[in-house]
Formats: structure tokens, C-alpha cells, sequence
């Protein structure tokens, strides 16, 4: 028996199918030169594939067939590729796949209606030594139908195919037709063995024509059947060839887990002569010529459907080419296999995974091969291709005739006349393909090891020049097909590409050039084909042209401003390489050219002045209006800036005088800058035309005024009144903001009262004005801007100032006849004129003329005296007035004044002394002054009588104020007289 190892590197072998690059084989390498090695000894069964189904992929070994219906073939693994990983295979993932990777299974339907799956295998297996597959198969958790059919279909030993196409869904499982729909059954099909749940696989309408022996289509199931048919093709055969049913069941519903609803098959084909063992259920023996079916149910027992193998003789149910049979024995060479299932009005999950496929009789012949020869080939050149076939030490013994069937691409034409190797006959090719035979005597089978003799074919090259596959399929009836393959490379001519730089304006075109040609000496052809220009920095294509007369060229349209590399390619034709070439593309600004112009052309200071150019146009369709500012500039300074689509903008800080203006537009991304020719500009003075708004009439006199701008000034109040003393502010209105120097207003006799430095347009009037009325005129000075100007004049009036006079005279108790000076003060400094005193019989009593301010009189009579002082006031200050009362006493009457030793006499102890009245005091008869409220009381007389001054209350007040003192001062005295007797007497008791 082979060890573990060596059965899973035969098996890998036989997964290698037409079409398919064999990467290697038991260590052989099969593309290029390769070397063949040997190894242990032939295995007793020679195994064709052991795939689990289990994993996230199942590679790429087969094909999932078109179905008869048109809908999806919805086989599928249900393994999930684990996180970070996907499924490269052919055979893809379920929608929903939950089980682990290595867990899974091969689905061919879901539990839904109607549906058809199937997996064909690319691999062909030869029959010479028998064939023993085993798998697991399950259904479950649907309504119980259809079921899954194992197939075995004939193909051609030598090239070989897989059906392209599977019967029909619901009782024909997938392999049969359908006399119900007209469906086709799957192509070459040899055997179908049909784990038949519902029962309508043995039914005569899921097969083809021919088969009177099927169950009549009454309606009567043979639910839970190993039914098996047998060959046939499109609406032909198909027919049944054995049936057993089940002693358990073959689906099971409720399941959580498929194992529960397992059930293990294995196939048994024996077309030797002698009785096979099955190699599972090794209980099992097959007799020659027949196949086994052996299966076990759930929950049942196991089970074998036995039967003769068919044998395609000529007009067989298969339609199969004679050459795909084996005369001796009417059965095929080699059989492809898959599985294929159904649903119809019910269903169930179908599935199956542990294929394991060998041989039943001993190992068969594994073929292997090596490539070679010429890799690379010049234009127009020769080479060789050669195979060197191997029977590997991995199989057994080929006693069987070794073909090579090898195809050559377009372009490379095969030699056969020139073809070199022992033993090999090569066919005349077919188109590109050349069948090359190598005749093995069956009475001396090739040993296994043994490399077969190197089969070489010339061939010459024309057409386009590429790289190309040359493949070789290599088989034999009893040895599975290989392909080998060997790249050829055919060398194209070498390219020359020049490309011219450009220049444009832009959103103008531009024309770009390259120039292509053949690189080769001797038998150079002109490149044909196109030349695409791209940007060299950001790849984008610019245009493509075709090459004429080894010139392309072609217009591109420019958009932006600045140098593009270019870079033209070319990428070759079926004779010439590819080549590139840079050049430079150089697009410019769009020239722009300035003229300025002024409105007005002349105009005054502070008049508007607007400034615009022309020559900047509006755009196009290729090219935007230009954008970014025009600057107009008298030298280094900016006057204004205009920015576009507006050219034009006021001008700032244009003094009077002469300037020289220039504009400058900038440019922006697509246009060139550029500057105008200077012109002159005249500026003269403005006429300042000042208003006269003195004091606080109307308006605020910081309003300036810009006689540009056509408004009247304010109607002024023609009349300022101040009063002396005091000063007010004179504004005048209407002066231009930027205007600079004087304002004066001055009188008449030119006489200036105060001056406004601007930008200041108001003064104040001195306070000391004297009092009158002028007539005043603001006038201003002018400047470099302003021409000079006078307001109009208006009327100042100074009013007298009002006086607050106060009288007051400095005699303290003045008795008739005697002098009282009489004094005025109050008055303002500065003040003129006259004060008068007159008594209140209006008499004249005296008066001063200012600076003089006090005068006497010895006029007043006896009593009280109302002294009027009156101010005459004059132009600045205004007259007033003041009252003074003046009490004038009598001269006084004086008494004897009593020695020091006189002593009053005590007063009696029996009752008071009288309070002596204010007659009996000496001066109670003195008159006093009494001056008025607004006079100072006197000092007392220096004769020391008590005077007083005042109303008659007062005066009342103080005789009871004198006459209470004179009590008080006998009361003191007697007091004093009682004490000195109180001592007089107790003197005389001390003694």
C-alpha cells in the first residue's frame, strides 16, 4: 500500500485537467525544462482525488454547469473563510456560510423549490483498472425532495471535456431529460445513480426516449430509492437500470447537525474480468463487468444496488465518438464524474463532502512531461518546441499508445516535416493543433520511471509580434490527461519616437508632434498604430493621433499658462515595440494692453474724477475675462484700485496742480500684466464758498462742506447777542473737511476778535469785548487746494453786563450831626459812570464817579433813614441799585456817676426792690442807626453807651434787655451788702 504521503501527491495529480498548467507533480516540473525523479514503489490503487468539500475553497478543479431551466446553478461551499482570507476557487460561498473552515460541505440546492445545482470535476479518470468513489451524502430539513445524483459521463481519453450542461431540476435530479419539458439530460452521460427521496427519478417522463422498461408516469412514487440510470444524451436514453428501495430513509428534517442525516455511499465500477473488492465496504465483492452501489441509510441498514455495466457500441444512447470506447470491451476510456441535484414542488438540502476516489484493480499509468525548446524568437524568426514525456514512478506500467496533442497560437505555424524524436508520428496539423503519436508494444508495457523519447516541432513565426502559450495535452487510454504548456515570447521590432516641443497662447490649441519609425537596420517596417500624448506629471491623456506617413500629431486644447512636459507613447503594433518621448509644452499668458483715461478730463479740486481703461476685453469661449485690479498710480502712490470686472474707480489725493497717471493691470492666471502710457491731469483750486452759522444758530458748525457737491449752505442767523463778560463761540459751517488754514472774523474796522486754525472752524470772542455792535466777517485764508473766501458778515451785539450794587456805611451808632460815609461796592472792575445816595425824600445826600466808590454826609435826622445807592451803569455794565437804613440817635444826656465809697442802701428783706424801668436808664434815650438788611450792624459808641440799631422790636428788646441787667446787677450788690453784714456780726460774736 502507498504511505499517506504518496497517495495525497498522486492525488493532486489527478486533479490536472486540459487547459490546466501542471505546477508540478511528485516534485516534476512541467512548464520549461524539467527533470524527472524517481520514487518508491507503485501504490497498489492509484488514488484520483480525495477532497473533504469541507474547507473555504475546493480550488479550481471544476466547473459549476448551466442549467436546463436558465436559472443560477446554485451549488456552493458552506465553509466561511476564515477572517483575513477569501475563496479564490471555482466553486463559491454560500450566502450565509456559518460553518468553520474545514467543517463545511458541498451544497447543490437549499431547501427551496425549483431548483438545479451541480459541480462537474475537470478531471478525467481511466476505467482499465476499475473505479471505487466514495462520498457522504445529505438531505434534510426540507419538505423531503427531489435528490442527488452521483454521475459518471464518457469524454474523450485524449481531450478530454466536461458536460457543459446538467438535466433538468425536480425528478430528473439533474442528470435525466424530461419528456414533460423537453429538457435535455446532461451530455455523454454513462451512469447517474440517483439517492432518490421523492421517487420520481425511476418515473418514464424524467427519462429519454427508449426507455419502455422505466415505471409508467402514473403517478406512482418510488419514494426513498437507489435508482440508477444509464447512458444517454440530450432527449435520448437515460434509461433505468436498477432500483432498491431503502430500508430506512434518505432524508431526515428537525436536523441541527447534517451528520444527522448522513448517509455513506460508495461506487464501485468494475469493467475487468475478475471480481473487484470494494475498498471501503471491503465485505463487498463486485463481480467483472458490473458496478456496485453501497449505501446505508438512516436508520438503516446497508444496502447494494448491483448492475451490468452499459456498453457503448455503436449507436449507443451516449452518442459517443468511437475513439472514446474501448472496442474490446465496449466501455469508455475514461469517465469525468460530478454530482447534480434537484427540487421541484418540494424540497430539501442536498449535500455532500469526503469525495475519495482510486482505482479498484492496481494503480494506473500517471504521465508527466517537461517543456522546452526556443523561449524567444525575433520578428519574423524560428524556433523549436519540444516535450519530453515521462511515465512517473508514482503509477503504474503504460502498455497503452502515448499521444501529445499540442496547440499552437496564432502566429506560429508548425513544421511537422522537420518534427525529431524516436518513435514519435506526427499527424499534418489541423490549424494550429499537431497530434504526435508514441506506439507502446502491449507485450512490453513502458516500466513506471521510464522517460519516453524528446519530441521536438519547428515552427516559424509570422504575424504580431507577443508572448504566446504553446500547449501540450498528454494522455493515454489508461492514464489520466495532463497539460503542459511552455511561453513563447515573439520579439517585435524596436521603436524610435521623437516629439517636438510646442508653444500656444492660451486658450488657444496647441499642436503636438512626434515623429515614430522602426529602431531595426535591415528590414524596418513603418510603425502603425496610434501615439497618445500625456501630461507627464499627472498622467492624464491629452490627445491621441494616428501615425501617417511616421508622423502623429494632434491639437490639444490649453487651459492653464505654464510649462507641461508631454510625454507621447506609443504602444506598439503587432510588429513594432512600444516607445515613449518627452518634449515641452509651453503656453502663455494671453497679452493684455492698457489705455487710461480720466472723466472729466480737467476738473476742480474735490470734483469727482473717475478713472477707467480700455483694452482689457471680456474673455472668450476658451479663455475667461480677465480678473485681478487695475491700479492707477501718480508715481509710487496708489490713487485707486479698481477690481474686476470694474475698471474704473475714483480718484483719491489728487491735489491741485498738474499730475501724470498711470494705470497698471496685474495680470492674472491666464493674462499677461501690463501698463499704460501716462497721460497728464489737470487739477485746479476749488472755490470754497464758506457759510456764516456764528453762536448756536442752526446746524453744527463741525459739519464741513465740499462745495463739489453742489449743496447750499445753511441760511446763517444775521445776529449774535453777547453779554459782556462773557464770551460765545463763532463756527463756520461749510468749510471742506481737507481744507487747511484760517478762519478770521473780523470787524469792520479790522479789528480781528478771533481765529479758527482748521482744522478747528470755530473760536471763541474775547470776554472784555465792550459792550455795542459790530458787524463781523468770517473769512478764510484759502490753501495749495482752496482759493480764499469771505461769509457773509452778521451782527454781533455786546450786552451791558448786570451789576448787583450793595451799600454799606462804616458808622457804628452815628447821632445827629455827625458825619456817615457812605460806601457802594459790588461793581465790576472796569466798571464806569456814577453812584448817588439819596434819603428817602429822594434829597441828594452825596455821590461819587467811579473808580470812587464812597462819599459823606452829616445830613440824617434824628431816627431811622432809608438810604437809597444808585448805579447809573453804563455801555458794558448795567445799572442797579441798593437800600441801607441808617438809625441816627440824639445827642445823649449824661448823669453824676456815684463815688467809689458810696453804698446803695440794703434793699429791704420784706419784700423786692422794684425793677427799674427803662426810662431811668440814661441811655435808653439814645437813638440808635439801624442800617438795612443788607448793612453791617455797628460797633458800640466809644463813649460806651448801649446802642442799637434796628426796627422797633429790636429796639424794644433792648430796653427789657437793659432794664433785666439793672436788676440783675442791684440784686448782685444786695447779695454782696448781706454778706459783709453776716461777717460784720459774726466778727463781733467771736469776739
Amino acid at each position: 500500500m502507498r504511505t499517506h504521503h504518496q497517495g495525497r501527491a498522486v492525488a493532486r495529480a489527478r486533479k490536472i485537467l486540459t487547459g490546466v498548467v501542471v505546477a508540478g507533480l511528485a516534485g516534476i516540473a512541467l512548464v520549461g525544462v524539467g527533470a524527472t525523479t524517481a520514487s518508491a514503489a507503485a501504490p497498489a490503487q492509484t488514488t484520483f482525488v480525495n477532497e473533504g468539500f469541507t474547507g473555504a475553497s475546493a480550488g479550481n478543479a471544476y466547473i459549476l454547469p448551466s442549467t436546463q431551466s436558465g436559472a443560477a446553478n446554485v451549488a456552493c461551499l458552506t465553509a466561511k473563510p476564515s477572517a483575513g482570507s477569501s475563496n479564490t476557487g471555482s466553486v463559491p460561498t454560500c450566502a450565509g456560510a456559518t460553518d468553520a473552515d474545514g467543517s463545511g460541505a458541498l451544497r447543490l440546492t437549499g431547501a427551496v423549490n425549483n431548483q438545479a445545482g451541480g459541480l462537474g470535476a475537470k478531471q478525467s479518470v481511466p476505467i482499465t483498472k476499475g473505479i471505487d468513489a466514495v462520498f457522504d451524502s445529505y438531505q434534510y430539513n426540507g419538505s423531503s425532495a427531489d435528490g442527488i445524483v452521483f454521475y459518471l459521463a464518457a469524454t474523450d481519453p485524449y481531450n478530454p471535456t466536461v458536460p457543459a450542461k446538467i438535466g433538468y431540476l425536480g425528478g430528473s435530479l439533474g442528470y435525466s431529460a424530461s419528456t414533460t419539458n423537453t429538457a435535455q439530460g446532461l451530455s455523454h452521460a454513462y451512469l447517474g445513480i440517483g439517492l432518490d427521496r421523492y421517487g420520481n427519478f425511476g418515473n418514464r417522463q424524467f427519462g429519454g426516449t427508449g426507455c419502455a422498461s422505466d415505471q409508467a408516469t402514473n403517478g406512482t412514487l418510488t419514494p426513498n430509492a437507489v435508482t440508477v440510470r444509464g447512458p444517454g444524451d440530450g432527449g435520448t436514453g437515460y434509461c433505468v437500470q436498477s432500483r432498491t428501495v431503502v430500508n430506512g430513509s434518505l432524508n431526515k428534517t428537525g436536523v441541527t447537525n447534517r451528520d444527522q442525516a448522513k448517509v455513506p455511499v460508495e461506487i464501485v465500477i468494475n469493467p475487468t474480468a475478475s471480481t473487484l473488492a470494494a475498498q471501503e465496504n471491503t465485505a463487498v465483492s463486485v463481480p467483472a463487468g458490473q458496478y456496485a452501489v453501497v449505501f446505508t441509510s438512516i436508520g438503516g441498514t446497508q444496502q447494494i444496488v448491483r448492475g451490468a455495466l452499459p456498453k457503448l457500441t455503436a449507436g449507443n444512447a451516449a452518442n459517443v465518438d468511437p475513439s472514446w470506447v474501448d472496442p474490446a470491451t465496449g466501455y469508455p476510456y475514461k469517465l469525468t464524474y460530478g454530482w447534480v441535484a434537484g427540487t421541484g414542488g418540494q424540497n430539501d438540502i442536498h449535500e455532500v463532502n469526503y469525495l475519495r476516489t482510486t482505482t479498484a484493480a492496481g494503480p494506473v499509468p500517471v504521465l508527466t512531461a517537461s517543456t522546452g525548446g526556443t523561449a524567444t524568437v525575433a520578428h519574423a524568426g524560428s524556433g523549436a518546441y519540444t516535450v519530453t514525456p515521462t511515465v512517473s514512478a508514482d503509477g503504474g506500467s503504460e502498455s497503452q499508445l502515448v499521444r501529445t496533442t499540442t496547440t499552437f497560437p496564432a502566429g506560429v505555424t508548425p513544421d511537422v516535416s522537420g518534427v525529431t524524436g524516436a518513435g514519435w508520428t506526427c499527424r499534418p496539423p489541423v490549424g494550429q493543433v499537431v497530434t504526435c503519436d508514441q506506439a507502446v508494444d502491449a507485450a512490453s508495457p513502458l516500466a513506471a520511471g521510464t522517460e519516453l523519447p524528446t519530441l521536438s516541432i519547428p515552427y516559424s513565426v509570422t504575424g504580431a509580434a507577443r508572448t504566446a502559450t504553446i500547449s501540450t495535452v498528454l494522455a493515454s487510454t489508461d492514464a489520466e490527461a495532463v497539460t503542459v504548456t511552455r511561453a513563447l515570447t515573439v520579439e517585435q521590432q524596436g521603436t524610435t519616437l521623437t516629439v517636438a516641443d510646442a508653444t500656444a497662447t492660451v486658450g488657444d490649441t496647441a499642436t503636438l508632434t512626434a515623429k515614430v519609425g522602426s529602431s531595426e537596420e535591415t528590414g524596418a517596417t513603418a510603425p502603425t498604430g496610434s501615439v497618445v500624448f500625456t501630461d507627464t506629471e499627472s498622467g492624464a491623456e491629452l490627445c491621441t493621433a494616428k501615425i501617417v506617413d511616421g508622423a502623429a500629431s494632434c491639437d490639444v486644447p490649453t487651459s492653464k499658462v505654464g510649462t507641461t512636459g508631454v510625454t507621447a507613447s506609443y504602444r506598439g503594433d503587432a510588429d513594432h515595440t512600444g516607445a515613449t518621448g518627452t518634449a515641452a509644452l509651453t503656453v502663455t499668458k494671453v497679452p493684455t494692453e492698457v489705455t487710461v483715461q480720466s472723466t472729466p478730463t480737467s476738473a476742480a479740486y474735490g470734483e469727482r474724477i473717475t478713472l477707467d481703461v480700455t483694452g482689457l476685453g471680456s474673455g472668450s469661449e476658451t479663455v475667461a475675462a480677465p480678473t485681478g485690479t487695475v491700479e492707477y498710480r501718480e508715481g509710487s502712490t496708489v490713487l485707486c484700485t479698481a477690481t474686476l470686472p470694474d475698471t474704473s474707480c475714483v480718484a483719491e489725493g489728487l491735489g491741485a496742480g498738474a499730475h501724470t497717471v498711470t494705470a497698471v493691470y496685474s495680470g492674472d492666471a491666464l493674462h499677461a500684466d501690463s501698463t499704460s502710457v501716462a497721460v497728464d491731469l489737470t487739477v485746479r483750486k476749488a472755490t470754497a464758498t464758506i457759510g456764516t452759522q456764528p453762536g448756536t444758530g442752526g446746524g453744527d458748525p463741525s459739519e464741513g462742506g465740499d462745495p463739489s457737491d453742489g449743496g447750499e449752505p445753511t441760511a446763517p442767523d444775521t445776529t449774535v447777542t453777547v453779554t459782556h463778560g462773557e464770551t460765545t463761540t463763532l463756527a463756520t459751517p461749510n468749510v471742506p473737511e481737507d481744507a487747511t488754514g484760517t478762519i478770521e472774523y473780523v470787524t469792520d474796522d479790522g479789528t480781528v476778535l478771533c481765529t479758527a486754525t482748521l482744522p478747528e472752524t470755530t473760536c471763541a470772542i474775547p470776554s472784555d469785548l465792550p459792550g455795542g455792535t459790530y458787524t463781523v466777517h468770517p473769512r478764510y485764508s484759502g490753501d495749495d487746494n482752496y482759493e480764499a473766501a469771505d461769509g457773509a458778515p452778521f451782527e454781533l451785539v455786546v450786552t451791558a453786563q448786570s451789576t448787583e450794587l450793595v451799600a454799606s456805611t462804616d458808622a457804628t451808632a452815628p447821632v445827629v450831626g455827625s458825619k456817615v460815609r457812605l460806601t457802594a461796592s459790588g461793581l465790576p472792575t472796569g466798571a464806569t459812570g456814577t453812584v448817588t445816595f439819596t434819603a428817602a425824600d429822594g434829597t441828594v445826600l452825596c455821590s461819587v464817579t467811579l473808580p470812587e466808590t464812597s462819599c459823606e454826609t452829616d445830613a440824617l435826622p434824628v431816627g431811622t433813614n432809608t438810604v437809597t445807592a444808585a448805579y447809573s451803569g453804563d455801555a458794558s455794565f448795567a445799572a442797579s441799585s441798593s437800600a441801607l437804613v441808617i438809625v441816627v440817635a440824639a445827642l445823649p444826656v449824661v448823669e453824676p456817676t456815684p463815688g467809689p465809697t458810696d453804698e446803695p442802701t440794703a434793699p429791704s428783706t420784706s419784700a423786692p426792690a422794684p425793677a427799674p424801668s427803662a426810662s431811668a436808664d440814661p441811655s435808653a434815650t439814645a437813638a440808635p442807626v439801624v442800617p438795612s438788611a443788607s448793612a453791617t450792624a455797628s460797633a458800640p459808641t466809644a463813649t460806651g453807651a448801649l446802642a442799637f440799631t434796628g426796627s422797633p422790636v429790636a429796639v424794644g428788646t433792648a430796653v427789657a434787655l437793659a432794664a433785666a441787667l439793672l436788676i440783675a446787677g442791684l440784686a448782685l450788690l444786695m447779695v454782696r451788702r448781706t454778706r459783709t453784714a453776716r461777717g460784720a456780726i459774726a466778727d463781733t460774736t467771736a469776739e
